[in-house]
């Protein structure tokens, strides 16, 4: 597997041309693999990694209990096994569909990840809801529905991990990005199924719906203010009138960090 555009041994050389462009034009340079102690202090200090460490753990917790749990919970509905099964389908393919679409309008329109980002989040609330609320009488059909439409984390969570790594430069920086995400992914991972309490079965797991709720609120609030740290940051560069276009070429290959290269712009 090559590890940049330049060594791509399937592409022609003006397709190679075209992705050192873009990686270019991105302010992202080419892969470099000299480790920089001062990109780990900068990323260990920076506050955008911390946010969205913030919004992956607190995001991905519906995945270590719904998912985790989901035929288990979906059974208490009054559904049999086989159905409780079935029923991870709706959930799976909602899920998959989003992630698509979200990557698709990312790709089509600028800056607008982090508004679906929240709006994805808010049917995962309303489904825990409901779920929460609704009657699990024999073979209910509410609480599936609001199973079911719980499957939107997985836009909140791919357009969290996409947010991540389009804000950051620098091979250093960028590496400890990726470690972030991935222990925040855990950590969500590991609360998620401390939340199923099976003595609270009859009360309809109050502390988990009521826990997933609070924690995808979190994820709203960091999303937000995440959004305003970047649009303000690059209305702050925008400011400085930088128009150097060979200097901005220069400094795209130079491993430099998003806060080091001023011609860095983050995408939100």
């Amino acid at each position: 597997m090559p590890n940049s555009p330049v060594s791509a041994w399937f592409l022609t050389s003006e397709e190679r041309f075209a992705a050192v462009e873009r990686l270019r034009h991105g302010q992202t340079g080419v892969r470099c693999t000299k480790f920089k102690s001062s990109q780990l202090k900068e990323a260990i200090l920076d506050v955008k990694i911390w946010l969205v460490a913030l919004m992956m753990a607190s995001a991905y917790t519906v995945n270590g209990a719904v998912s985790g749990f989901g035929p288990l919970i979906v059974s208490t509905f009054g559904w049999s096994t086989l159905h409780s099964i079935l029923f991870q389908f709706p959930l799976g393919g909602l899920c998959f569909i989003v992630i698509l679409l979200t990557g698709w309008l990312g790709s089509k329109f600028t800056n607008i990840r982090i508004f679906m980002l929240i709006f994805t989040c808010l049917p995962v609330i309303a489904g825990c809801a409901i779920i929460w609320k609704s009657e699990w009488s024999y073979r209910a059909a509410a609480p599936v529905v609001g199973y079911s439409i719980t499957g939107f984390f997985g836009g909140t969570v791919s357009l969290i991990i996409t947010i991540g790594m389009s804000n950051v430069a620098g091979h250093t920086k960028k590496s400890f990005m990726a470690a972030t995400i991935f222990v925040a992914y855990c950590v969500g991972n590991i609360v998620g199924p401390q939340l199923v309490w099976s003595q609270t079965k009859k009360d309809h797991y109050p502390a988990l719906w009521l826990g997933l709720i609070i924690c995808y609120i979190i994820c709203i609030c960091a999303s937000t203010t995440l959004y305003f740290v970047l649009r303000n940051e690059n209305k702050r560069r925008d400011a400085l009138g930088l128009g150097d276009e060979s200097e901005r070429a220069k400094l795209a290959f130079q491993d430099l960090t998003d806060k080091e290269n001023p011609y860095f712009r983050y995408v939100y």
